[in-house]
């Protein structure tokens, strides 16, 4: 008997009956169904891990329920992968940032015991990794019940199907109107690279077509699976050095489109109609997550400011509750030892059509949203607890409109006045306990006072 391997004798084969899309929303079902052959099957080790890193993102046991054929069993990895994905805003001044797709590896492990010995052993004594995809790709994303249904890999996907041109992240219209300030953003993914140019079509106010020039989409190292950030603000399109001064002048909409090596368009288009905002209406940019993961926009007008104040004191003993200084002044019997200061805001939205009246409802649940002050962003809390989707059919053909209520942990209306301020120079890095880093090469000083970097 020597040499006799008691385990080799027991052949099992792992089977994938159901798995998710190649590119599956995190927050959304991520099913997998899985068998095996083995009667001598305990359980299966269940483990995720991030393609890039190695790192585990979750790792289950899973015993199959008796008498299930095969050993089959189901789970869901949605719950691991929603905490592993986050929507990253790519906001520096380049048009196309190239980062990677969050990608994961499944492997499954039968663990059994063998009829003779009762000893416990592994199907080759190591995982198996399974699925017809590899990696797997997810996003920060919930999409609804409805849509989901109609949901595939190339939906949000540049791919070769003349019939089926990618979708952006985003839900908003195919014609937008901005501001010539509004910050925008799109974003799609890129897997099997088959975008390689951006088109950026310009016209008039009147849609005239001026120029169109093409932007390469750069080749970036270690990024196998990219995801294409397109920054759309204008100041970033019209600046671009493809676009002719005499352009720039007279520009009032551009268009944009992705394109494959060969001009065939393979993405939806996005028209942007700019026009000039009113200063005395006091606008504020609003950016969000939407529930695709991209971010969206909302302009505000006429934004109201009110400080908040939650003040700690502490007792002081006086003589007969009276105390008076050397200099004649008389004192209180508290002394004020903190006070928490917040900033909360009112500000009002344009007129809504009735699909914006319905897209809006995301801002106020969305888990991240920001206010843009320059080139900062400033991540704040909406406080709206109630919205009423109006649409005209029922408000006498009138248009809704949105009072955002928000707080932010300091006052963005000082920060707009900082910024305005000369820049004073410094020579060397700040010291954290003397300096507050905002964002770029920008500092505040515990003076309030704007200061530029010097490197």
């Amino acid at each position: 008997m020597m040499g006799f391997n008691i385990y080799s004798k027991i052949t099992m084969a792992i089977n994938i009956i159901h798995e998710p899309q190649r590119i599956n929303p995190a927050n959304n079902l991520n099913t997998w169904v899985a068998e095996s052959n083995s009667n001598n099957l305990v359980y299966y080790y269940v483990e995720v891990e991030d393609f890039y890193t190695g790192k585990r993102i979750t790792r289950k046991k899973i015993y199959p329920k008796p008498n299930t054929p095969n050993n089959r069993i189901q789970f869901n990895i949605g719950d691991a992968l929603k905490e592993a994905s986050e929507s990253v805003l790519v906001t520096n001044n380049n048009v196309i940032n190239v980062t990677k797709a969050p990608a994961y590896r499944l492997y499954i492990k039968e663990i059994f015991k063998h009829p003779l010995s009762n000893g416990w052993g592994t199907h080759g004594g190591s995982s198996e990794l399974v699925g017809t995809h590899n990696p797997f790709f997810y996003f920060d994303s919930q999409i609804n019940v409805i849509d989901f249904v109609g949901y595939d890999s190339n939906t949000y996907n540049v791919n070769s199907d003349p019939e089926k041109k990618a979708k952006f992240l985003t839900n908003d219209q195919t014609v937008k109107r901005i501001t010539t300030t509004q910050k925008e953003y799109l974003k799609i993914f890129n897997i099997d690279k088959i975008a390689t140019k951006l088109l950026i079509q310009l016209y008039d106010t009147d849609g005239d077509w001026l120029e169109s020039v093409t932007i390469g989409i750069p080749e970036v190292a270690g990024v196998d699976y990219p995801c294409l950030n397109i920054n759309v603000t204008p100041s970033v399109i019209l600046n671009h050095p493809s676009i002719s001064s005499d352009t720039k002048a007279i520009a009032g909409q551009y268009k944009i489109t992705l394109l494959n090596p060969t001009d065939v368009e393979v993405s939806e288009s996005k028209l942007f109609i700019m026009y000039e905002g009113n200063c005395s209406n006091k606008e504020t940019n609003i950016l969000y997550k939407n529930h695709l993961g991209g971010f969206d926009s909302v302009k505000f007008l006429n934004r109201i400011e009110t400080i908040n104040v939650s003040k700690t004191y502490l007792n002081i003993e006086t003589a007969k509750g009276i105390t008076y200084s050397t200099d004649g002044k008389y004192l209180n019997n508290k002394e004020v030892i903190n006070a928490d200061v917040t900033s909360s805001y009112i500000a009002y939205s344009d007129w809504l059509d009735d699909y914006e009246s319905k897209q809006i409802k995301e801002l106020i649940m969305s888990p991240k949203v920001y206010a843009v002050v320059g080139n900062l962003l400033v991540e704040v809390n909406v406080e709206n607890k109630t919205y009423k989707v109006n649409q005209r059919h029922v408000n006498a053909g009138k248009k809704n409109m949105l009072e955002l209520q928000f707080t932010t942990p300091f006052s963005i209306d000082k920060l707009e006045e900082i910024i305005s301020l000369s820049d004073i120079p410094l020579n060397n890095n700040p010291d954290p306990d003397y300096y507050l880093t905002v964002g770029g090469d920008f500092v505040v000083d515990i003076y309030g006072r704007y200061i530029t970097l010097k490197y």
